[in-house]
């Protein structure tokens, strides 16, 4: 999985990277939901700073005898309980976004160096990295087929398997 603080460090090297590889610029899509995810999670939290904070200053004022001001304050603290879940989880969906954004997007060098202990690989390896997210999801099948298509040098692999279901032990 890629660094977000990585990203937000050094955009223009992240976009580099991508485009080595052949890959559309990402970085600005990234840094979006990054923005919106950190947003959110501020806004949660300075919401739930000021109920504890209300929460604390109604004792003030119901030890002062000012029950105009405490009513005032357990108005707020009663908006801020019907609201903080909704924040909490816009806070929660930005970051399950970014993160599902990230994962799909596994560096391979990654995946090379837990495989090999190093970032390349002989040039007669093929490695399969994995199943990136996909639109609608993915299912079960009971068989898997796939072909890569090589059309510089006009070659093509082809590659089956079928798939046993076990059964769930516990």
């Amino acid at each position: 999985m890629h660094d977000i603080k990585s990203i937000r460090d050094n955009p223009q090297a992240f976009d580099a990277g991508l485009k080595r590889r052949g890959l559309a610029p990402l970085s600005a899509s990234l840094l979006a939901i990054d923005e919106k995810r950190r947003a959110a999670i501020l806004t949660s939290e300075q919401a739930q700073a000021r109920r504890n904070a209300a929460s604390k200053e109604i004792g003030d004022a119901k030890k002062a005898k000012d029950d105009a001001r405490a009513s005032k304050l357990m108005a707020e603290v009663a908006e801020l309980k019907t609201t903080m879940p909704e924040l909490e989880l816009a806070a929660k969906t930005a970051d399950e976004e970014l993160a599902k954004e990230l994962a799909a997007m596994r560096d391979p060098r990654d995946l090379m160096l837990r495989l090999t202990g190093d970032t390349s690989l002989s040039p007669t390896t093929v490695m399969f990295c994995g199943t990136l997210g996909a639109k609608g999801g993915i299912r079960s099948a009971s068989r898997f087929e796939m072909e890569l298509d090589d059309p510089v040098l006009k070659r093509r692999m082809i590659h089956a398997y079928d798939v046993i279901d076990l059964p769930v032990v516990t």
